[in-house]
């Protein structure tokens, strides 16, 4: 059924150092909504591909960490910046995200 799926479009974070001098969350945001302007389904923004070193914050919501959490039956992981599949997105979106 159509409400039993969740919409999630990913973009590779970044530090939160990083996301403070540059636009990159409210660009994704922003190619997100006009992706779906036309339709009138809710979706979320959610990043993946953590890499770097551990103490540095990132942006969140990790993917994984919210499709563990979501209720949803159904997902569509829709990639928003990345749009070719390369060995990192694969390993978030395939592997991580069935746990």
């Amino acid at each position: 059924e159509e409400k039993d799926v969740q919409i999630i479009f990913t973009a590779h974070s970044v530090t939160l150092a990083m996301a403070a001098d540059c636009e990159h969350e409210q660009q994704f945001k922003e190619a997100c909504r006009l992706v779906l302007d036309q339709f009138d389904h809710p979706w979320k923004l959610l990043l993946q591909s953590r890499s770097g070193r551990p103490t540095q914050p990132r942006l969140e919501p990790d993917i994984c960490d919210a499709m563990q959490d979501s209720d949803h039956m159904n997902i569509v992981a829709c990639p928003i910046r990345i749009v070719t599949d390369h060995m990192e997105v694969l390993f978030d979106l395939r592997s991580r995200s069935k746990s």
